[in-house]
């Protein structure tokens, strides 16, 4: 399967001075790196916290 490419990330047209980015972007590939090196019962999500 070819690697996309793309990033996702929180929707630019919402976020503000008052209403900051949690999460960095990141690609779909980068992620799954991520969630399947993560221990069972645990969020990936925190690696990609700002």
């Amino acid at each position: 399967m070819k690697a996309n490419p793309r990033e996702y990330g929180p929707i630019k047209e919402l976020l503000s001075e008052q209403n900051p980015p949690k999460y960095r972007e990141l690609t779909i590939s980068e992620f799954s790196n991520m969630y399947g090196t993560k221990e069972l019962n645990t969020s990936a999500l925190h690696h990609f916290k700002i």
